[in-house]
This record gives C-alpha cells, structure tokens and sequence, in this order.
C-alpha cells in the first residue's frame, strides 16, 4: 500500500503558564468530554500504541503511531495536525502532564488516491509505574480522532532507568546545558555529525520514524551530557540526497525541538536521478561537509553518530587531504550489522577514527566514558 509519511517525533512537555499551552489543553478536555456525543466530525484515524522500552539515554520510551487517509484533506493546500496526550500516573498516584506536537502536510493532490495514507507517530519518556494515556489527533477543521489505553512501564534490569517512579520528563530534558570551563581548563568542543538514517531495518525507508529520531537524540544527548564538552556544533546530513538538513553552530538544549523538525523532513522514498548519475557521491559529499567543518573556527573533536547502512555502491574520486588538521574522529555505530560499515565508517576510517559499535545504552556509555578520558 501506497503510504504519504510523515513523522510527528517526540512529545514536548506544555508549560502551562503559557497562555497558548493552556488554550491547547482547554480544547483538548473539551473535545474529550465531547467525544462520545456524536454530534462532532471525526478523521478517520487508526491509533496503534508503541510499549515502553529502555532508550540509550537510560530512559523508558513509550509511544503512539498513526494512520489516516489522505483523502480527508484533499483540496487543503497544507494540512495542519495537533496531537496532544494527557499521561496520568496511577500507580504511584500523581499530577497529569500534558505533552503536543504539531504536524504539516505539504502538497496534497486535488484527488489523492484512496489508497494514499498519512503515516506519523509520537513518542514520550516515563519513570516505572503505570499510567494512563488519553491522546487526541486534531486537525485545523476541528475533526479529530482519539484513543485512550494504559501503559505499564516496568523497571529495567538492574534498575538503569535514570526518571523516579511516576515521572514524566520532556523528551529531551535530560542534558541541561553545557558546563563552563574551570579556572586552567582548556575548553573543549566538539562537532557532532548525524547520519539521519533509520536506525531500524523496515520494508519501505521512505522517512525517519519518531523512534528513530528519538534514538539518534537520545545518543546526541547522553554524548554531550556526559562527554565533558563545553561547547558543541551539531550537523545532520542526508547521505542518500547529499544534503545538509540541520547545522547549529551553538547547539543548546532548547535545539532539539529544531533538530526534531529537520529530521522529520528528510525524505529516504525519492532520490534525485541527476544525483545518482552525476554525483556526487555519498562519499565526496561527506568529505566535503568534514572539509566546510575543517575550515570553520575550531571544529574540536569532530564525532559521527550513524545508523547501520551498507557501503554505496560508488566512491568516487576521494580527497585526500580532507583531514588535514583535523583530529582523529571517533563514531557511534549504532545497531551495526554485523559489524560497522557505511559511507560514514569509510570516511572516518580514512583518518585512523576511533569506531564504537553501540547495542546497549551501557556500550554508549562505556563509549563516552572513553572518549572524554582519551583512552583508547
């Protein structure tokens, strides 16, 4: 089946001091206690629940996907959806938190096919314990469609999770921000450079899913609030399109949200035909994102975080000095099969880089614990 893909990503905490946030959460309960007269129109909407599972940055994941026919909003130049999810602690008993994202629609077709879907999904961080989630999917015509269930968020082997029984956090909540150098510490930065790939093999790579691009996060953040950096530039590329879809310079904990939408518009299903004929290849175009890094004010330690992916076909002509000046890298192989390989593992090899096969939250610290002490 035909499938118009869109991510929705991870859930972001409403503050509720916001005038804005607490407009949201006022046509949420609304529609919720609403929902069951039957006099209000409804998309329609198959809601699947995702169950908790343990992230790399020692958290419990839990989550949502979506499906509705494109056909609900033909003749709308760009669609707009809302989805909000109330998470209520019932064992240990506590406050609900309330968590949104919103999602876009470009280009749909005058008369979509009726076997064309929208495809997204959610996901949020919770402490062991049980809870019960109430989500509502809303579009800017007031149609809606909901879905209600329980999640059982068991404690993980070994007690790892870092969030208290009952506790939902913000998605990336858990790096606060950088640390200033001490008296006669030498500042230490670093550039961070995101394959954005699927992290999990499927049938149909047609754009990253919320898990993925919460796994690719969840590194990113155990890497800066553990690798004893004081400062960090972060770049995520689109291999398969030879793009650079997100560059921030001063990268802070407020970015993420930025970082999520740039992830969720990397599109895997088309590939330009000029590119795949003429070039370049994947791996000139990331020689020439390290060579644009190599040239800005000091790049720090530069390291790749990259999913599994297969060597390409064609190399191309290589640049030979693209490391010239530049540290050793060192790169994150998340998940590799069986063992790192990719346009990203090639380059990085090219300069003796340091390669860390990432399978468990444990082995990305263990990774980082040696990458911020220098040992080998």
């Amino acid at each position: 089946m035909a499938m118009a893909v869109a991510p929705l990503g991870a859930q972001m905490r409403l503050d509720l001091s916001m005038p804005a946030n607490q407009k949201a959460v006022g046509v949420f309960e609304d529609l919720w206690r609403q929902k069951g007269d039957g006099k209000r129109q409804t998309l329609d909407c198959k809601i699947s629940t995702v169950p908790p599972s343990l992230g790399f940055d020692l958290r419990l994941w839990a989550g949502y996907t979506f499906n509705m026919p494109l056909t609900d909003f033909k003749g709308q130049n760009r669609a707009r959806l809302s989805a909000v999810i109330r998470l209520e602690p019932l064992e240990p008993a506590g406050k609900a938190v309330y968590l949104g994202r919103r999602l876009t629609i470009p280009r749909i077709p005058d008369e979509p096919p009726k076997r064309l879907f929208v495809s997204a999904g959610g996901g949020f961080v919770l402490g062991a314990g049980r809870y019960r989630a109430s989500l509502m999917i809303a579009d800017a015509r007031g149609r809606w469609c909901a879905k209600s269930w329980t999640i059982k968020a068991k404690e993980p082997r070994g007690g790892a999770s870092l969030l208290s029984r009952g506790e939902v956090a913000d998605a990336y909540a858990g790096w606060v921000g950088f640390r200033a150098p001490e008296e006669g510490e030498m500042p230490r930065r670093a550039t961070v450079v995101i394959n954005a790939f699927p992290v999990t093999r499927r049938r149909h790579l047609a754009a990253l899913s919320w898990r993925d691009q919460s796994t690719l996060m969840n590194v990113l953040g155990s890497l800066l609030s553990r690798g004893g950096y004081h400062s960090a530039r972060v770049v995520a590329v689109d291999l398969l399109n030879r793009q650079v879809v997100y560059d921030e310079p001063r990268f802070a904990p407020g970015s993420f949200d930025g970082l999520a939408d740039a992830l969720g518009t990397v599109n895997l299903a088309t590939v330009d035909y000029q590119t795949l004929a003429q070039g370049p290849s994947e791996h000139q175009f990331l020689e020439s994102v390290v060579k644009e890094i190599s040239n800005g004010a000091d790049p720090g330690e530069i390291v790749f975080i990259t999913p599994p992916s297969r060597p390409p076909r064609r190399a191309g002509v290589r640049d030979e000095g693209v490391w010239e000046g530049l540290r050793r890298p060192a790169v994150l192989a998340l998940l590799p099969r069986p063992v790192p390989e990719g346009t990203v593992i090639d380059v990085a090899k090219r300069a003796k880089g340091r390669i860390f096969s990432i399978y468990t939250p444990s082995d990305l610290a263990s990774a980082v614990e040696r990458m911020s002490s220098g040992r080998p």
